[in-house]
């Protein structure tokens, strides 16, 4: 059984997908859950557009979309643990992206630090 975790402040989010249906239920679970739905579009370019005009905090993106298809080939994902998770100062995230540029991201991540301390790990 899944989930829904409330949000206090709100967060606004724009919902991207080619399909209405998938959208309509997404922005009523979303809206339920406390966030605030400020732009829900059919296609990538409206996506881009909405995201300029309205500064969303989240963008879910569905990555086959029409005239702005290959989206996967172009996004990368890097989030943490360290707020979401009651770990504020241990600095612990990821990155997901495509093989290659994820590839040249460890090589200056792992040149600029060390490693996230034992208890971080085992805590994420």
């Amino acid at each position: 059984m899944s989930t829904i975790h409330t949000v206090s402040g709100g967060e606004r989010v724009l919902i991207a997908d080619d399909e209405v249906l998938i959208r309509t239920n997404l922005q009523e679970m979303l809206e339920a859950a406390g966030y605030q739905v400020v732009c829900s579009c059919g296609d990538g370019f409206a996506a881009i557009e909405g995201c300029q005009k309205h500064q969303p905090d989240i963008v879910l993106l569905d990555i086959k979309m029409p005239m702005l298809d290959g989206m996967a080939e172009r996004t990368i994902v890097v989030n943490g643990f360290s707020k979401a998770h009651a770990m504020t100062g241990w600095r612990l995230g990821y990155a997901c992206g495509p093989k290659p540029i994820i590839k040249v991201m460890t090589k200056i991540h792992q040149s600029c630090i060390m490693c996230a301390p034992t208890t971080s790990q085992y805590a994420a």
